[in-house]
């Protein structure tokens, strides 16, 4: 799949920003993915997926502008290829279930090209769930994930929501 971006940058500073920055079309990464679940009892489902992602095809980006008297920019990337792992357990009973599940990522992105631009994804992250039926066509579901990537950066979610599905 190819992607073209043209368009006008604004900045709210004072700082001058060309605005006929425009980006050839790019492509977004080739991944091949594969799961399975398993049901070895009928209130549990374990699930696990692998996919490889084949990120060296993000070689670099490249700035293009409309006017010719500016010379266009190139960044160089060098992303690696990855292999991501998921697992994931639910134990569902009458009423209620329980759901907890691990996720173990690797970042494409080498230390040279690192920047807030396009940051690192890497990391291992847990998650726990719990879901309640209260009633017919409605139900209670909290989660929790808790991130980490990297020694500095930790990431801890909430949610929970009222959901007319099943728990």
């Amino acid at each position: 799949m190819a992607v073209s971006v043209t368009g006008e940058c604004r900045r709210r500073s004072q700082t001058s920003f060309p605005k006929d920055i425009s980006r050839p079309p790019s492509s977004f990464r080739t991944s091949f993915l594969a799961g399975a679940a398993l049901h070895p009892f009928h209130w549990l489902n374990i699930s696990a997926d692998l996919e490889y992602s084949l990120w060296s095809e993000f070689k670099s980006v490249r700035i293009t502008y409309s006017n010719p008297s500016r010379p266009d920019v190139v960044v160089n990337q060098n992303w690696n290829n990855i292999l991501n792992a998921r697992f994931g357990l639910e134990a569902a009973f009458s009423d209620f279930s329980i759901r907890g599940g691990i996720r173990v990522e690797q970042s494409p992105v080498p230390d040279e090209s690192l920047s807030p631009g396009l940051p690192d994804a890497g990391g291992t992250g847990y998650s726990l769930g719990f879901g309640y039926r209260a009633g017919e066509g409605c139900s209670w579901i909290l989660a929790i994930r808790y991130s980490v990537q990297g020694p500095f950066h930790h990431q801890f979610f909430a949610d929970v929501r009222l959901d007319s599905r099943r728990v």
